[in-house]
């Protein structure tokens, strides 16, 4: 709890918001505006990668063409994406106007405070992993019938063998800075 309330201290309230992919563009290039200055418009990212050269101008420095989001190429047209971010953010602070004129899906009434969350999915892991240990099979047939029930919903089945028994957070790196080969990285 000790390193949860170091990490955020603040009880943020969540929200959901539906956003346009050209939205979203305008989001990310907000996000690496004022790169590398260390502000909090800075994008802290899940499910979307994205590449983008901090020599170009605010506003035109993200790579459209590396703008992935669920491992999917991104779409400018046609497409909504969920996005969970602070309630403070959603108002248009740190520059994010684009947020102010998205749908609102979720509001910070009905959406979790943001360290409750980290500390309820903690929680889970920490079950899941004494469990693990104690009846591994069990673990396996709960892992088993919650993807099953997914990937039903999209139409295939669950594998036997992709099943971990330790289950953890994980890092990944999905914001790439582009660098000249000759220059050396800032």
């Amino acid at each position: 709890m000790k390193d949860l309330v170091t990490l955020l201290p603040m009880l943020d309230e969540l929200c959901v918001l539906g956003l346009s992919g050209r939205q979203l563009h305008e989001a990310l290039e907000n996000g690496v505006s004022q790169y590398p200055k260390l502000e909090g418009r800075f994008p802290c990212v899940s499910g979307v990668r994205f590449a983008f050269d901090p020599k170009q101008p605010a506003g035109s420095r993200i790579d459209t063409g590396s703008i992935t989001v669920g491992g999917e190429a991104w779409q400018a047209e046609g497409r909504e994406y969920r996005v969970a971010t602070k309630a403070y953010l959603a108002l248009g602070k740190d520059g994010y106007d684009v947020f102010k004129h998205a749908s609102m899906l979720m509001d910070s009434e009905c959406a979790p405070l943001i360290p409750n969350l980290v500390r309820n999915h903690f929680s889970a892991l920490a079950a899941l992993n004494q469990l693990s240990k104690k009846r591994p099979a069990l673990v396996d047939r709960v892992i088993m019938r919650l993807k099953s029930q997914g990937s039903r919903e999209e139409g295939g089945e669950a594998e036997a063998g992709d099943v971990p028994y330790k289950v953890a957070p994980r890092l990944e790196g999905r914001i790439v800075r582009i660098v000249d080969k000759g220059q050396p990285d800032a």
